[in-house]
């Protein structure tokens, strides 16, 4: 989809990547609530598929933004990042929620 519109580097590109994380996040947040099973699948399924369908655009959007000699040291960082605040503390908050 990004690449029909022109590409990561289009101005429009952003406005995209927002739409698919809105939806994304949207089916989310609707999850918790849902008691029927058919629905919960379909809300589960659109959040990963908007969640995957934004991430080659941001990762394009990200990259494009850094100088060219810097795109490797922009990337490792980006996934450093990434697993630091996403991953790692998912068990611990779990277990705050759980508790």
């Amino acid at each position: 989809m990004i690449n029909r519109i022109g590409g990561y580097e289009h101005p429009t590109s952003i406005y995209y990547v927002f739409i698919f994380g809105s939806i994304g996040i949207g089916a989310a947040v609707i999850i918790p609530f849902v008691e029927n099973f058919y629905v919960l699948c379909v809300l589960l399924w659109l959040t990963l598929y908007f969640g995957g369908a934004m991430m080659p655009g941001l990762t394009g959007i990200m990259m494009s933004s850094v100088s060219p000699y810097l795109r490797a040291f922009g990337n490792s960082t980006g996934e450093i990042i990434k697993n630091f605040f996403g991953y790692l503390p998912s068990p611990f908050i779990y277990g705050l929620f759980n508790t």
